[in-house]
């Protein structure tokens, strides 16, 4: 991928990007999905624990858009997880923006956490197919160490943009999900190929990212350094999160206790 794939990256100024970059903080409403808690000396951690508030609540599933994987799990979301989010995707395409900007001219690049990661495409560049999504899969569950956002942040829920994971080395199990899925984008993977889950294991929940190679859709977790394909995957799928999603206006404003739909 080069600064000519990503819309308005070719006139944008590479100061005032790394600037607005440095200064951003993420700051999310409600707290939908709670921390990942995994052990930070542990490559390929435990499941991470997302507890999902008001899930007495939850809605039956949606129905999927046609020919839309997980038909199981709920596309039209709202509320806190919603939130969440159009936060995350804000900060993804920031990120997306930085990589290519920073591969189309290297010697301009500031950012060290963008190097870190455009090393890892560089790399995984020189495999093809499934080989490719691998490399970056084991990849990036080397790079980060793995965190509670609580010891980390001193807050029970972060999604901390790819960037930031990248820049402290440590990060949950969504931060590994949207690390893959900023360093997928910048390896020239389309976003309709790409869905961030949440997943229900037998005694918790948790975040991958799930991505769609030659017609089938591949399980990427920080659990393990093996892919699995979606038709193997040990887990519920719960949500499945699209960045070029309309879903409905956010009503956490309105819902003390808001419900995920």
């Amino acid at each position: 991928m080069n600064a000519a794939d990503v819309p308005g990256v070719g006139a944008l100024d590479m100061v005032v990007r790394y600037a607005y970059a440095l200064a951003r903080v993420v700051i999310v409403g409600a707290v939908a999905v709670s921390a990942c808690a995994a052990a930070a000396d542990d490559v390929s951690p435990q499941p991470s624990s997302i507890a999902l508030p008001n899930s007495h609540g939850l809605s039956a599933a949606t129905p999927m858009a046609s020919g839309e994987p997980f038909d199981n799990a709920v596309t039209r979301i709202r509320g806190a997880l919603l939130d969440k989010w159009n936060a995350a995707k804000t900060e993804l395409r920031i990120d997306i923006d930085i990589l290519a900007a920073c591969r189309a001219e290297p010697d301009a690049c500031e950012s060290n956490a963008a190097k870190r990661i455009i090393a890892i495409v560089d790399i995984a560049q020189r495999r093809e197919g499934r080989a490719r999504i691998g490399e970056i899969n084991r990849a990036i569950n080397l790079a980060i160490a793995a965190t509670s956002d609580k010891i980390q942040y001193g807050v029970e829920d972060k999604w901390a943009s790819p960037l930031t994971t990248f820049t402290s080395g440590r990060g949950d199990c969504e931060d590994y999900a949207l690390a893959k899925y900023a360093t997928l984008r910048a390896a020239g993977f389309s976003a309709e190929d790409l869905r961030l889950l949440i997943v229900r294991l037998p005694q918790t929940d948790h975040a991958v990212l799930s991505v769609r190679h030659e017609g089938r859709w591949l399980i990427l977790d920080n659990r393990r350094f093996a892919m699995l394909d979606a038709a193997h995957l040990d887990a519920t799928p719960l949500f499945a999160l699209r960045e070029n999603d309309t879903p409905p206006v956010s009503t956490a404003a309105l819902n003390p206790a808001p419900y995920l739909l």
